[in-house]
């Protein structure tokens, strides 16, 4: 280029000696160009000081030119630009000056003619080629050893000069391709010529062909791709020795014909060459060869296409593009089986009929010459199948319905990768077996596919293979003939299924899906009371038989209860008669919605212990049966729940050990209906219902049953239904039987009140501690369990004996028929006489009144509260009595009492105890 700057040093010295010479320059290089400048020139020089240290400017002048700024390159050189010569090609003197008036010696620069190149050959040359060279046409070459050849701007060779015209150069190896400009230099370093073109293109060279096989009979037509086709020169395929015309397609691709091959299959090597005489260094192999086809499987298939062919015959190459043509129109892949065997998968295809079936082993270039035909038929469809699982084991016959099944000898059924016979039976149906599997396979989707030609298999739903069902119980195992019973079946290997089914015994149900473990069936009518086994099937068609057993029973019915009543909070004992009762592990009863275990007593007769009631809105329960807990009679006996009964207390408390007492229960929820019980102890006797909150007993005889022996008390219960007794804490104290021996005093005046002791045995310390005198009932008081004191009530009735009574608990009297408190008149006194006497007593004093019991030898007189003395009675009316012995004079009232203190007379009248009398004289 022009302006590169080129350090080459030629070897050769121009000096010329001069004493003026302010510098002085031994050599210049290169020492020629062309005369239109332009080339750079180095001066050396050994004394560039000046320069240097006075930061002068220096100048080259070349011959008549002006001065021309140079470049100070180093110590001991510069570097300027050849101008344009003024006189022409010649001999210029070349200084160097600082463009004042300091100037070097001279040395000779040759300004030569400008090269002009015309044209080169050849033009252009492979990339990598390396020994070739090419011819410059031009004019004003002369020759020059240092003549070189320019090939861009870093490339140049030696360059052998020829004549005026033509210079021959070696041209460089490059490896890329494109254009360059070459040129002619003298020197080696600036051009001296105009450029031209050069061209660095690909190699002639073979990458691939297609196809690589051909007909023996020639006209293949072959596609060549490669580098280094000429679009100027002929190209040409090179058959072996054979050569035919190719025809350039672009840069990198050719086409031409193959030529037919006599004699046997052969491989031959293809080369490609230029009409210059070029010739590929590379080359590939081409072989001939032809294919046949003997017979196609199957022989027809869907026009949906899809149908995998299987091609017989012979030639087919597995290196080869096997192809199949369909139709004349569709070409497809071919898979290669062996030389006698490729497949191919026919395309989706309009209408039914039939349609010829070709191979080519040269991708579509050549074809079979037999005529083999391929039947269009409409699409198989497979629209469901039943049952739609079966199990490991296999065996499970599947009916699948569908379209366009046709009679074939290649019918299939397709279970995953098994395959297996299909029979048909219509158009629009096929029945399958399924085969055996493997356990891995079970619970598993398989999909289950149908071919009516043995190659094109239609999938349907997907069939599921399960393990064998296995059965470990049956709950409840036994139900009533009319069916209905919720059978609950525990095992393995159950599945989700529309149609999972229970069989008992020929009777089929519908089972319902639990868990893998569980299953539900209604359990269907009976023909007869019996037992019957147990089959089970995931897909309504296969029953797996277990070992279990169901008995259907008939002619369970509810026809009374005892009690009708219970407690609402539960645990009433209830005794079930009826018909057609079983003694079963199951046997149950059911109040409401409650159920309870039964106890077998027999065939007619159970019992049950009734719940509580959980609601409260209604009072009355059905009773019914059910031998298996979950079957239930409906004969609607019904049971009535009522508040639990309350016992508040008892009256009275005690009573005598021989029993009898009439006792009095109070309490609360007393319902009638039933005739009550109480029960003392564990003894029971009947009793009366008063009201809803009383019941009447009559305490029986006391009973070991039940007492507790320090106390002699039992606990006291009633119930309204004989079975529900009250719990509450309310006891029953027996005592021993009373006996009244004698009263004192026994006789009392009928208008007062008279204070008794009644002697006898067994009188206890009791609230209720009673006496009773006639039917007069007071209140008595504990002296000991001898004795206790009562006050006898007036009476107003005449004067009577009545019997005397006691009681312990206020009820039960003890009386003795000899034992009686007589009822008298009032003792009245009226007059004393006198009315007194001396202290010294001895007085008789008669007393005149009412009331006097001539009979009553008992009759005393009281003198005030503390002096009595026996009275005689003279009538009723009269009575005397002698004073007793006073030791002070005093006035006592005075009356007449029994000496027993059953009466005493009320008066006012009084006597006198006065001195003695004294007769001093007369």
């Amino acid at each position: 280029a022009g302006d590169t700057l080129n350090t080459v040093v030629f070897d050769f010295v121009v000096s010329l000696n001069s004493s003026q010479d302010d510098f002085e320059i031994f050599l210049i290089s290169p020492d020629h160009g062309s005369a239109l400048g332009g080339n750079f020139v180095h001066a050396h020089s050994n004394n560039l000081e000046y320069f240097l240290s006075e930061m002068k400017e220096v100048f080259c002048k070349f011959g008549s030119a002006q001065l021309v700024l140079a470049t100070i390159w180093n110590n001991s050189s510069i570097v300027c630009k050849a101008p344009a010569s003024r006189e022409g090609p010649g001999f210029s003197l070349f200084r160097i000056t600082d463009g004042e008036n300091k100037w070097s010696n001279s040395l000779q620069y040759l300004y030569e003619d400008q090269m002009i190149i015309w044209s080169v050959t050849p033009e252009e040359i492979a990339i990598f080629e390396t020994e070739a060279s090419a011819i410059v046409f031009g004019e004003n070459f002369y020759p020059s050893d240092t003549l070189m050849c320019l090939f861009g701007d870093a490339k140049k060779t030696k360059a052998s000069w020829m004549n005026e015209t033509a210079v021959e150069c070696s041209i460089p190896a490059l490896n890329h391709t494109g254009k360059i400009s070459l040129s002619l230099s003298t020197h080696g370093f600036d051009p001296l010529s105009n450029p031209i073109n050069f061209s660095y293109v690909e190699p002639l060279e073979i990458i691939s062909m297609s196809p690589t096989i051909g007909s023996m009979k020639g006209g293949t037509q072959i596609i060549v791709n490669g580098t280094g086709f000429s679009s100027v020169f002929e190209n040409i395929c090179i058959f072996s020795t054979e050569t035919v015309k190719a025809e350039f397609l672009t840069n990198g691709q050719l086409a031409c014909e193959s030529p037919p091959k006599s004699g046997t299959e052969s491989v031959i090597d293809l080369r490609i060459g230029l009409g210059n005489g070029v010739r590929s260094k590379s080359m590939k192999q081409f072989r001939y060869a032809d294919c046949a086809i003997h017979s196609i499987i199957p022989i027809q298939g869907g026009a949906e296409g899809g149908t995998e062919i299987h091609i017989h015959g012979a030639g087919f190459i597995e290196q080869a593009t096997n192809m199949c043509r369909i139709n004349g129109t569709h070409i497809l892949p071919a898979n290669f089986i062996s030389a006698k065997e490729v497949t191919c998968t026919t395309p989706p295809l309009n209408g039914t009929g039939r349609v010829q079936i070709e191979v080519t082993i040269n991708e579509g270039r050549d074809f079979n010459s037999e005529e083999i035909y391929f039947e269009i038929v409409d699409n198989l469809l497979v629209t469901s199948i039943l049952p739609m699982s079966g199990p490991v084991s296999g065996g499970t016959v599947i009916l699948v319905k569908g379209e366009n099944f046709l009679p074939n000898s290649m019918l299939l059924c397709k279970f995953g990768e098994t395959e297996v016979e299909g029979r048909l039976i219509s158009d629009t149906q096929v029945e399958c077996i399924s085969p055996i599997t493997s356990i891995a396979d079970a619970k598993r989707n398989i999909a289950l596919s149908l071919s009516t030609n043995g190659v094109d298999f239609v999938s349907g739903p997907d069939f599921m293979f399960y393990k064998e069902i296995s059965v470990s119980s049956l709950t409840p195992s036994m139900g009533p003939i009319e069916g209905g019973t919720l059978a609950r079946i525990h095992g393995s290997n159950f599945i989700y299924s529309e149609f999972l089914r229970c069989k008992f015994g020929s009777n089929v149900a519908v089972a319902s899906f639990i868990s893998a473990e569980e299953i539900t069936c209604i359990v269907p009518p009976g023909e007869q009371a019996g037992n019957v086994s147990l089959s089970l099937s995931n897909n309504g068609v296969d029953f797996f038989c277990s070992s279990l057993t169901f008995q259907y029973y008939e002619g369970v019915k509810v026809h009374s209860i005892w009690p009708k009543h219970g407690k609402a909070s539960g645990g009433t004992p209830v005794t079930i008669v009826g018909a057609g009762f079983e003694n079963t592990e199951s046997l149950s009863c059911m109040f409401g919605i409650e159920i309870v275990s039964g106890s077998f007593v027999s065939t007619d007769e159970i019992t049950c212990v009734a719940p509580a009631l959980k609601s409260s809105s209604a009072d009355f329960a059905a009773v019914e049966i059910s031998l298996n807990g979950y079957d239930f009679t409906t004969d609607g006996v019904l049971y009535e729940y009522v508040d639990d009964a309350a016992l508040l207390s008892i009256y009275p408390v005690s009573g005598p050990m021989f029993g009898g007492s009439v006792v009095t229960l109070t309490g609360a929820n007393f319902v009638g209906g039933d005739t009550p019980i109480c029960r003392f102890g564990d003894v029971a006797v009947a009793g009366l219902l008063l009201s809803l909150s009383e019941i009447e007993c009559v305490t029986p005889p006391m009973s070991d049953r039940g007492i507790s022996s320090s106390t002699n008390s039992v606990h006291v219960s009633a119930s309204t239904n004989g079975v529900d007794f009250t719990t509450d804490s309310v006891s029953f104290v027996y005592y021993e039987e009373i006996t009244v021996s004698s009263v004192l005093p026994s006789r009392g005046v009928k208008s007062t009140e008279t204070v008794v002791s009644i002697v006898g045995t067994n009188f206890l310390p009791s609230d209720n501690l009673r006496c009773r005198f006639g039917v007069f009932i007071t209140d008595a008081d504990f002296v000991s369990s001898t004795e206790v004191t009562c006050s006898v009530p007036p009476s107003s009735e005449g004067t009577s004996d009545v019997t005397v009574g006691v009681s312990n608990n206020g009820v039960d009297f003890a009386e003795d028929d000899s034992v009686l408190f007589s009822y008298i008149e009032e003792v009245k006194i009226e007059s004393v006489w006198p009315q007194h006497g001396s202290i010294s007593g001895g007085t008789i004093v008669t007393i005149t009144g009412s009331g006097f019991d001539e009979g009553d030898s008992t009759l005393s007189c009281m003198f005030g509260d503390e002096y009595q003395v026996s009275a005689n009675v003279i009538s009723a009316t009269i009575v005397s009595c002698t004073t007793p012995t006073l030791n002070v004079k005093r006035k006592h009232a005075i009356c007449v009492c029994s000496q027993d203190g059953a009466y005493c007379s009320s008066s006012e009248l009084s006597f006198e105890f006065v001195n003695n009398l004294l007769v001093t004289s007369i």
